[in-house]
């Protein structure tokens, strides 16, 4: 699971925990944390995920970039000769 899953379950929780008065609620703490460890153990490999697409972003953008300067510098030299005729 991701964790936006567990963060699911955890809504889930609350939203069958037994209400009372004043806004409060009575949930099962073995399982709260449990999710909340399992979030834990998931947050490393998600913040690794999300790096990697802001490399990958970042090396789009550049290599974008890159190429629409190439182009912009051969219609330049393409005009230019045009002109020249």
């Amino acid at each position: 699971m991701n964790i936006e899953e567990f963060l699911d379950q955890i809504d889930e929780m609350i939203d069958r925990a037994l209400r009372l008065p004043g806004g409060r609620c009575v949930m099962d703490m073995e399982k709260l944390r449990i999710a909340i460890d399992d979030i834990r153990l998931n947050m490393p490999q998600e913040i690794k995920q999300a790096r990697g697409i802001v490399a990958d972003r970042a090396d789009i953008i550049g290599t974008a970039k890159r190429e629409a300067e190439s182009i912009v510098r051969t219609a330049e030299k393409r005009g230019r000769a045009m002109v020249a005729q």
